[in-house]
């Protein structure tokens, strides 16, 4: 119960190749292969949705990872970066450095592994278009909306600790 106050889930992941993105969640991947391992995944699912102002507005992600294998200290070091753009008002950019030590287990390899983490997160209302009200036609107000109008940016330093267990093309991580 004490661990539940200080401890926090990672955000929800937006695509569906996790055997191929590991590294991106996982730091105690880096060095689990034999050879090194890199890959940039993009992903628009919304393309060519444009916003009342001619701006681009859909979903679009961006993963990129480049790992490498410390072979003659059973290590392994990574580098990640994550761009999300959420439509026209949330943005966020995140590059992590990861380090990973590999201890043989039976027929595979255990992991523990550490990151540090830099997150830019951006909100940006200027577009933001609040629909008229029914009755009178007038557009409607939302005060927080209105109170947050001018762009907000917020950076945050983070740190994460897995652990992974490979075996053969098996893998199990926290």
């Amino acid at each position: 119960l004490a661990v539940s106050f200080f401890a926090f889930s990672q955000q929800e992941s937006r695509n569906t190749m996790t055997m191929f993105t590991q590294s991106i969640t996982n730091p105690a991947v880096a060095g689990a292969k034999d050879q090194g391992d890199a890959f940039l995944l993009i992903r628009e699912p919304q393309m060519g949705f444009k916003g009342p102002d001619g701006e681009k507005m859909g979903l679009s992600t961006v993963y990129g990872s480049v790992v490498l294998p410390l072979k003659k200290i059973n290590s392994g070091v990574g580098f990640n970066f994550i761009w999300i753009k959420n439509g026209l008002f949330e943005a966020s950019n995140t590059f992590a450095l990861q380090y990973a030590y590999q201890f043989s287990v039976g027929d595979g390899r255990l992991g523990a592994g550490i990151s540090a983490n830099f997150k830019m997160l951006t909100y940006k209302f200027d577009n933001i278009v609040l629909p008229s009200s029914v009755d009178g036609g007038e557009t409607s107000q939302d005060l927080l909306i209105e109170k947050l109008k001018s762009n907000s940016k917020t950076n945050v330093i983070g740190a994460g600790f897995g652990l992974n267990y490979q075996i053969y093309d098996l893998s199990f991580g926290v």
